[in-house]
Order: C-alpha cells, then sequence, then structure tokens
C-alpha cells in the first residue's frame, strides 16, 4: 500500500474525527512529514469516494452524506455523447443555448471506447467547475459510475439520462427513447408487411438494447411469428470477415454465412447495426443460390447517422436533448428529485422491407 493510500485510509479511519472539519493540509502535512502534494492526493481519494469535500477557501469537511456545495453555480452544463449519437443534435443547439447565457460543455466518448474511467474524470472535472447539471448517455461498461452519480446528485448537481445505462433506472433522472415501444413497433411493422419468420441478430447486453429486444420478442411473439431470439450467441460475427469476402471469395467466410445464403422465403433480419444488415444484403445478393427468396432488413435504432438503404426503427433525437437541457437548467427542480420522460419511436422506411 502507498503512503498515499495509508494516509486516505488513516483519515477513513477517524484519526481526525469523522465530523465537521478537517485540520489544514499543511497541518497534516507537518504531522504525516510528507509534502502537501502527497496529502493533497489522499485528500483526492476521499473526496471521490463521497466521503469529504474540499470548499475553497473554507477548508475540508466530512460530508456524512449531507454537505450541499455553498458556492453559486456556473452557468454550464456538461454534456457526453458518441460520434454517432447525440454528436449532431448537439452541435445544431450549442449557439441557441450560448444565445440564452449557457454554455454546453462536450465530451465524445468514442474518444475513449467509453471508458467508465474517463467518463468518471469528466464527471469529477465537471464538479470541481461547478456545473450545474451533466446531460449523460454514460457509459454501460462495467464497473460503471452509479455511485458518483448519486454523490453528485446528493451534492446538488442535476444528472440526467439520455440512455439506460443499468437495469434499474427508478431513482435517476431521464429522458430517454421508449426502447421496448420501439421493439414492439419493429415487430409489428414486420408482421404487417407480411413476413412470417423473424431473425434477431443481437448485439452485446446493455440495458437499452435489452429493453429493445424484449419488445421485439414480445410483439413477435403475440403476432404469432416464428422467431430464432439470437442468430449469434456467441458474438462471433465480424464486419471486417464480411467486407473482405464480398471483395474476396476467397477470404474468411463469414460466420454462418450458410445459413444466411439459404434463409426461407417472407423471413426478416433485425439488428441494432445498419451495417451489418446491408452486408448481409449484400452477401445474398452477390453469393446465395435463393436470392429471389423475400427476406426483409430492419434496423432497430438510428444511433448511426449513414444513409444506407435499411430500413429502420428512429427517435426524435433532437427533441429528446433539448428536453434533458432544458430539466438541467430549470433551477427550481431538486436534483434530487427523478424526472422522467420516454419519447416514443418512429418507422422510417428506406425499402427494405
Amino acid at each position: 500500500m502507498s503512503y498515499i493510500a495509508k494516509i486516505a485510509e488513516e483519515l477513513k479511519g477517524g484519526r481526525w474525527g469523522k465530523e465537521g472539519k478537517l485540520p489544514s493540509f499543511r497541518k497534516l502535512a507537518q504531522h504525516y512529514s510528507c509534502s502537501l502534494t502527497v496529502v493533497q492526493q489522499a485528500i483526492r481519494i476521499l473526496d471521490e469516494e463521497g466521503c469529504l469535500r474540499t470548499f475553497q477557501g473554507k477548508g475540508t469537511y466530512w460530508t456524512n452524506g449531507k454537505i450541499h456545495p455553498s458556492f453559486r453555480r456556473n452557468r454550464i452544463i456538461g454534456v457526453t455523447y458518441l460520434s454517432g449519437c447525440f454528436k449532431i443534435e448537439l452541435e445544431t443547439l450549442k449557439e441557441e443555448w450560448l444565445n440564452a447565457g449557457w454554455f454546453l460543455a462536450g465530451y465524445n466518448a468514442d474518444i475513449h471506447r467509453q471508458d467508465p474511467v474517463r467518463e468518471r474524470e469528466f464527471v469529477l472535472q465537471a464538479r470541481n467547475e461547478h456545473f450545474s447539471a451533466m446531460v449523460m448517455l454514460a457509459t454501460p461498461l462495467p464497473p460503471g459510475n452509479a455511485p458518483l452519480f448519486a454523490r453528485m446528485r446528493l451534492e446538488g448537481m442535476k444528472i440526467a439520462h439520455l440512455v439506460p445505462y443499468q437495469e434499474s433506472m427508478e431513482q435517476e433522472s431521464y429522458f430517454c427513447s421508449d426502447y421496448v415501444a420501439a421493439g414492439r413497433l419493429a415487430a409489428a411493422q414486420i408482421a404487417r408487411c407480411g413476413y412470417t419468420r423473424l431473425i434477431l441478430f443481437r448485439e452485446g447486453a446493455s440495458a437499452d438494447r435489452n429493453l429493445n429486444y424484449r419488445g421485439v420478442l414480445e410483439m413477435a411473439e403475440a403476432l404469432g411469428l416464428e422467431i430464432c431470439p439470437d442468430f449469434d450467441p456467441e458474438r462471433r460475427w465480424r464486419s471486417a470477415d464480411a467486407d473482405a469476402y464480398l471483395e474476396d471469395s476467397r477470404a474468411t467466410r463469414p460466420f454462418r454465412l450458410d445459413t444466411l445464403l439459404d434463409l426461407p422465403d417472407n423471413c426478416c433480419i433485425c439488428s441494432q447495426s445498419p451495417y451489418l444488415l446491408h452486408q448481409i444484403r449484400l452477401l445474398r445478393q452477390k453469393y446465395s443460390a435463393s436470392a429471389s427468396r423475400r427476406v426483409g432488413y430492419l434496423c432497430l435504432d438510428d444511433f448511426s447517422s449513414d444513409q444506407l438503404p435499411i430500413s429502420r426503427i428512429t427517435y426524435d433525437r433532437r427533441l429528446q436533448l433539448r428536453t434533458a437541457l432544458k430539466y438541467a437548467a430549470n433551477s427550481t427542480i431538486d436534483a434530487l428529485e427523478p424526472v422522467q420522460q420516454l419519447f416514443a419511436p418512429h418507422y422510417l422506411d428506406r425499402g427494405s422491407l
């Protein structure tokens, strides 16, 4: 254990009490015969755990789950997004909000592959700079930052989620697409177009996707569709293999290609990814002896802004983000009060059903 961690552990254990104000950094450094930097790093550990909080010019205090900041919050709202999700919407709203006196500080989580550690760093930076709120497209990757979000709300910073990042969102404020309704709409549209078989090509098991899949399967079963609930349970499909095979049939064959080339008539494939569906469509057109059979393709989400000719379920992302920002800027709403709203899905026909 490092000396920094030892100091943090001793402080947490009550060496200087567990209520009220701690001694100054200088006094702690003198006691432990170390530099101010070492003390600051030890304090930072406990600060990030939510045990204490340092107020500039006032000292460091134990929180005891009670302290709300006494400073005035800046008119800044942090927004996390992905390249294909909420980036365009954020850019279109920035100037409008700037004219209203608000600065939107964005962080593209794609840069660090939605790393929970990097997300945590951005939220803590927002906390240190006294942001009014965070509008989050939070990472679904473990371990996640749910405890940090809870502490931020306790300290008075509103956290608004644009996508469910965990299974239970009861205590969270969110402004999310209705993924269950989207799944139901997808299955209903498939049946409406005369398809009798549905193949679900799952990608991952994040909370939003699980809700999406649940809606698909519920409605497909209710409508009497023949269902393949998970075409690729081991997640062995590789887009690079499909691209290479489209260029050269001597390349590595994509996963379960023989099955995809011999799909029965009136079958529809569903996936989150429009590109995956586009690849399968091209593979069937180029290599399938049964290409004349009626096979449909429906994308379950519109995170990707591409213009591929794949029909899909869409949402009004701009309205979603705007509503979340209005909540974030509303000073009359307490950060601990859950505000929740779902946004209806829509079907966009691009000729693949």
